[in-house]
């Protein structure tokens, strides 16, 4: 009786471990007041298709530390929360304004909901810089019309206040769509490797999603490090949507197998034992 108590206990806590393991989530959400939901790459969206733009797009806010650069032209109308857009305001802390002049440097996220800030796509706000050797921000449109599509990328941008001698910069894009006037983020690397701030990882200090110039919203994430390498995060305008899926269980999806196998093999000790006990 005593061996198969343990074999329980043994088994209960193999699987606790399991669930534990690196807590990158499959999401969607929506809609919000506009209609706007999201769909990750985890959960049945799209997959990631990195476009990488450091070498062929305009290079912007080098050396940089919470700046703005205003009056960018998109070269195509884009809707966002129900207005045409033609420019576009990009700042250092991993936020983009359609149609603004200004922008904001704000350098510490809030939730979407409660935001001080407004009229804003934010791929990774955080307290970010980009006075490293290379690190930058760059943006291009790109396509034919009627569907071009304009990129920002942040490459190699480190958090502010990072002293790892062996620290990196973050990669991730925003893509902005004519005609669907959709939004896509995707994400290459989001790892910091700072010793002493390991919550700054993963989006662990940051605010994922998008707000409108009011007080409307849909976040994916805020302060929560589940942004996992390779993961897109489509936000859908509401001419392209479809019923969102709620609840969908938070697993880490490149590592479904291995939880999965390493489950599967503690429930069989379970097994084994109780039966030779």
């Amino acid at each position: 009786m005593m061996m198969r108590s343990r074999s329980s206990v043994f088994a209960i806590i193999l699987l606790s471990i399991c669930m534990l393991i690196v807590p990158i989530s499959a999401l969607t959400g929506g809609p919000d007041t506009f209609g706007y939901r999201f769909i990750d790459s985890n959960s049945g969206g799209p997959a990631i298709n990195w476009i990488d733009i450091s070498t062929s797009g305009t290079p912007i806010l080098l050396g940089q530390d919470d700046a703005v650069s205003a009056n960018i032209p998109l070269n195509f109308h884009f809707n966002y929360y129900g207005v045409d857009n033609t420019q576009i305001a990009i700042s250092n802390n991993g936020l983009a304004f359609p149609g603004s002049g200004s922008g904001s440097g704000e350098y510490v996220n809030e939730p979407i909901a409660t935001s001080s800030v407004h009229g804003f796509i934010a791929p990774y706000w955080d307290d970010l810089v980009t006075v490293n050797t290379g690190s930058g921000i760059y943006y291009q449109t790109l396509g034919t019309a009627p569907n071009r599509m304009f990129v920002v990328e942040w490459k190699n941008n480190d958090h502010f206040g990072s002293t790892s001698p062996n620290d990196n910069g973050i990669t991730f894009e925003a893509i902005l769509y004519e005609g669907s006037n959709n939004i896509k983020f995707q994400y290459l690397t989001v790892y910091f490797g700072d010793s002493e701030y390991p919550g700054n990882d993963y989006g662990g200090s940051a605010t994922v999603g998008i707000k409108s110039p009011g007080t409307d919203g849909l976040q994916y994430s805020y302060n929560q490090p589940i942004i996992n390498p390779n993961l897109a995060i489509l936000f859908q305008f509401p001419a392209g949507t479809t019923p969102s899926v709620r609840g969908v269980p938070e697993f880490p999806s490149p590592f479904l197998p291995a939880v999965t196998i390493i489950g599967f093999l503690g429930a069989v000790l379970f097994i084994q034992r109780t039966r030779e006990h």
